[in-house]
């Protein structure tokens, strides 16, 4: 029954990495100046994955700093990024 739980845990926290969501953004969308965005920063598996554990598999092992970024700023979905830059450079979606 452990073994069931444990793993259950682990395969949903694997699918969420494969997202780049946190546990709380897979309830709650973050939301971005244009509104709440699910997949905001979701990059793809294969770059989800190296954002978070680094570019080999030997960095993800080894605890040492591995993930792209400073912990602050955090790359967006270029969709997402194409949707910002045009509200800049318009002044919004909104505008009349």
């Amino acid at each position: 029954m452990f073994a069931i739980s444990v793993s259950s845990l682990f395969f949903y926290h694997l699918y969420l990495s494969g997202k780049n969501r946190t546990t709380l953004e897979s309830f709650r969308a973050p939301i971005f100046s244009d509104g709440p965005q699910k997949d905001g920063f979701n990059l793809g598996y294969k770059q989800n994955f190296q954002e978070i554990f680094g570019k080999t598999l030997l960095a993800a092992i080894i605890p040492i700093w591995t993930t792209r970024g400073d912990g602050v700023h955090y790359q967006v979905n270029s969709l997402l990024l194409g949707g910002l830059q045009q509200q800049q450079q318009f002044g919004g979606f909104y505008n009349k």
